[in-house]
């Protein structure tokens, strides 16, 4: 039986169990109770879309690092968009 394992030289990310911890929290639990807030208001589903928040999870499971191309061409980032009442 063949058991694959990550090449150790790209494993760079660590501290992983607290890490997923705090992901989990920070942008999957804390967004739902959020998105609860505002599916009362709108009526609408407060599901979010999973993909990208999985492909970080992966990495930190992993503990290799992504590419940061988010396979769809010219990225844009969103620290440099404005929101007037918020602080990213």
């Amino acid at each position: 039986m063949y058991t694959m394992q990550p090449n150790k030289d790209f494993i760079t990310i660590h501290n992983n169990k607290k890490l997923i911890n705090d992901f989990l929290w920070e942008v999957i639990y804390s967004q739902h109770i959020v998105m609860n807030k505002w599916s009362e208001i709108t009526n609408q589903t407060p599901n979010l879309k999973i993909g990208y928040p999985g492909q970080h999870l992966a990495s930190l499971i992993t503990g290799v690092k992504g590419t940061g191309t988010g396979a769809n061409g010219n990225n844009r980032d969103v620290r440099k968009l404005q929101f007037p009442n918020h602080q990213l």
